[in-house]
């Protein structure tokens, strides 16, 4: 009875310490289109999005994520991202989401992962063709969808 209600008082602190941690970690959000930069100011995850056409078009957007937390890149426009060069190689877990036709296409976009976990999604079957990903320093990477084949 005794060990039984230790290990409830213990999981109730470890519980309350979890809630509150989370409750901390910011999500700064920004909105993308055709601004020249696109760059995450906050400490903690950062969320990237290119939801008009052209919007993001890395001829005249530069998006970076903040160092050393994680960061997505939600491209849901049109060529949204086309030419982008989203270097996050300084980020832990970075996720990309091209979801629109042509989102992500093009052999001049790149995406650089960074040291944790990379994932590339390709919801539309033209979404990230002929585009690079660069993941010599990611902890593991996953592509879903129809991956490019510099993935």
């Amino acid at each position: 009875d005794k060990v039984m209600s230790m290990a409830f008082k213990v999981w109730t602190c470890v519980s309350t310490i979890f809630i509150l941690y989370t409750a901390q970690i910011k999500t700064e959000v920004i909105q993308c289109a055709f601004m020249e930069n696109c760059v995450c100011q906050e400490q903690g995850q950062c969320d990237i999005y290119c939801s008009l056409k052209d919007g993001c078009d890395g001829q005249k957007v530069t998006i970076a994520c903040y160092p050393n937390y994680p960061c997505k890149v939600h491209c849901s426009g049109e060529s949204s991202c086309k030419s982008l060069h989203i270097n996050a190689n300084e980020s832990t877990a970075v996720q990309m989401i091209c979801s629109a036709k042509d989102a992500c296409k093009g052999a001049s976009t790149s995406l650089t992962c960074g040291t944790g976990d990379c994932s590339l999604n390709c919801l539309h079957y033209q979404s990230c063709q002929n585009m690079v990903v660069d993941t010599h320093m990611a902890h593991s990477f996953e592509c879903n969808g129809v991956c490019p084949l510099a993935a």
